[in-house]
């Protein structure tokens, strides 16, 4: 969820610092799958949520961009040593967003290029799998296709959205469904270099460009 807001508003929020060693390693991860130049620390940007959202990237935009990132404190808890299992998927999802959103921006701004909420929330859904894809041998009741579906056939958006914005989760949702279709060709083949070259280009496209190339893939 992305949202502007008065820098002023941002208040830093405190975080276990176990709980923040495991957001770096997920952003050392996903900086590592994408060869993404390396970014500040998420952790030095974790501001406090109004309550309303779990996740939540703030953004004011102005002649510099500032960034707060809003992630639900007992999110990050219930991940554990294992950061992945069936019982935490959703936290371990909700962390991956902010993380992936977080990555995201800074990208594009590095590269004086725009993004839109849904270009955000379509690689999120992308970074959601393959992020829980190379963790899935820690928990073995996770297997492809089960784990396709627990993330793009049984979710629940929050009831409180705009019809705007469920269409936009909808949309996203459906795309990031077809293309990590096409992905699990790779991981069957056993092609996983294939799989990562096609993940680093994709991630460099624009959204239009995801959606042709999802609409070739699949």
């Amino acid at each position: 969820m992305r949202r502007t807001l008065d820098p002023d508003a941002m208040r830093p929020a405190r975080h276990d610092p176990r709980t923040l060693e495991l957001l770096q390693q997920l952003q050392l991860g996903l900086e590592q799958l994408y060869r993404l130049d390396p970014a500040p620390s998420i952790c030095g940007f974790l501001v406090e949520g109004d309550g309303r959202r779990s996740e939540e990237l703030l953004l004011v935009e102005d002649d510099d961009l500032f960034i707060g990132v809003v992630l639900e404190a007992r999110a990050l808890e219930r991940l554990g040593d294992r950061l992945l299992a069936h019982e935490n998927l959703e936290d371990f999802c909700q962390v991956v967003e902010g993380v992936s959103h977080f990555l995201c921006v800074l990208h594009r701004a590095r590269n004086e290029r725009q993004t839109s909420c849904l270009e955000l929330e379509l690689q999120a859904e992308v970074d959601k799998y393959v992020a829980a894809l190379l963790l899935v041998q820690r928990c073995p009741s996770l297997k492809l296709p089960r784990l396709r579906r627990l993330l793009y056939s049984h979710y629940q958006l929050l009831s409180d959205l705009a019809p705007h914005e469920q269409r936009r989760y909808h949309h996203a949702t459906a795309l990031a469904r077809r293309y990590t279709r096409h992905l699990e060709h790779f991981v069957r083949a056993r092609r996983v270099p294939a799989m990562l070259g096609e993940l680093r280009r994709f991630y460099r496209l624009d959204y239009w460009a995801k959606q042709d190339r999802i609409a070739t893939a699949a």
